[in-house]
């Protein structure tokens, strides 16, 4: 199986490459910039071959798979991160951003898709910032909400011989001063297990028992380790008491459609 990772010179594109020549398929090599690491990367996934595109360019990406021929899977992982108030975006920083972060994932499923026939796999690496709020990474933010819907708008247009799905990954420092700035240290905090995750993927270093704790967690309807579950809002404060729905459900009689039997006492909000 053939798959191509864009960004896979540094980071979380780093580590996918890595961990799938593991798994024995064959990986492809993309980078922008960086030309040394990349081809660091594809040393170490048995001399894999390297390929260079500006994703900002159209017409260099659909070169760029004209070129591979071939492929299986594709994962978007090339992505750009930049911090602006938001009374200060200006054109050139809003394009700058989602030139790459959505439109560059856009063209690079749609080339992948010509090639795949008649299966294929794509995934999306969007960001916990798609979810959530970042008041300095408006744009950003954004940019990675798009790459959520745009991956379920795919997943029906090429569904079913090619699935497209995406992860969100959570918080995962890649050295001991992104992990002692205080936001960092702050959303660690703030996730169930209380640590920041890896860049392997959340499974790869947990033992069994913390991977059960973890998909409870998931099941019962919280966050876990920085990734996002959808809840329902709650119900409108201000309806009259005698027609408000209660706002939360004791799950004690139906543990098997709305929990596990762990949790039997979970509560989560049913909202209206």
């Amino acid at each position: 199986m053939t798959v191509l990772v864009t960004g896979a010179a540094k980071r979380i594109g780093r580590a996918i490459a890595l961990r799938l020549h593991r798994q024995g398929m064959r990986v492809l090599i993309h980078y922008s910039t960086s030309e040394a690491e990349a081809r660091r990367t594809a040393e170490e996934c048995g001399n894999a071959p390297v390929y260079r595109a500006n994703l900002e360019s159209v017409t260099e990406i659909r070169a760029m798979f004209h070129e591979i021929g071939r492929l299986d899977g594709l994962v978007n992982n090339a992505a750009r991160f930049t911090k602006f108030d938001v009374m200060s975006i200006e054109e050139a920083d809003w394009d700058y951003i989602h030139s790459v972060n959505l439109k560059a994932v856009f063209f690079c499923c749609q080339s992948a898709a010509r090639m795949m026939q008649p299966t294929g796999r794509i995934v999306n690496i969007s960001s916990l910032g798609g979810i959530r709020p970042w008041a300095d990474h408006a744009h950003y933010c954004a940019s990675k909400a798009g790459v959520i819907m745009l991956t379920k708008a795919l997943a029906k247009a090429l569904a079913p011989n090619i699935t497209v799905n995406s992860v969100a990954p959570g918080v995962i420092p890649f050295s001991d001063k992104e992990a002692a700035d205080p936001r960092v240290a702050s959303m660690i905090r703030r996730t169930p297990m209380g640590r920041a995750g890896h860049a392997d993927g959340p499974g790869h270093r947990h033992n069994e028992r913390q991977t059960l704790r973890l998909r409870r967690r998931v099941r019962c309807g919280r966050q876990a380790s920085g990734h996002y579950h959808r809840r329902r809002h709650p119900p409108s404060p201000y309806l009259p008491a005698r027609i408000r729905r209660p706002q939360h459900r004791l799950l004690d009689r139906t543990p098997r459609r709305y929990g596990c039997a762990k949790f039997k006492k979970c509560v989560i909000p049913t909202g209206p």
